[in-house]
């Protein structure tokens, strides 16, 4: 399941960058691992809770969707053959902010998600 939840250290930037939507797991700030919320099902914010020794873990889906509606940032991956290209690009002007081959899918959908954040 770790390839469906964005990374501790990017969920942390993320938070900080005002991201602050319903998850259903979170990051323990003690061991930065990942843990669930009560049922596994309730949906919940970190601010709905002690969020000081936690942050919200969000799915990758959710992290774009964030970044789409929230900021008209688009990551979008491009597959060929073994290689993946990710492009962060700003949806009101169709501007290419970064790109960039990266063989590992999740490697490189972190490295688009931690460009995105900088560029909020």
């Amino acid at each position: 399941m770790k390839n469906i939840f964005v990374p501790y250290e990017l969920a942390v930037i993320a938070k900080e960058k005002g991201f602050n939507e319903k998850c259903i797991n979170y990051y323990s700030k003690i061991d930065k691992q990942l843990s669930y919320s009560m049922d596994g099902v309730v949906m919940l914010k970190v601010d709905d809770f002690n969020s000081t020794n936690h942050v919200s873990a969000p799915l990758y889906q959710q992290i774009v969707d964030w970044f789409r509606k929230n900021h008209n940032i688009a990551i979008e991956p491009t597959t060929w053959v073994e290689v993946t290209t990710w492009m962060v690009r700003n949806r009101m002007t169709n501007e290419t902010i970064w790109n960039n081959a990266i063989k590992d899918y999740y490697e490189g959908y972190n490295k688009a998600i931690e460009e995105a954040l900088k560029l909020i």
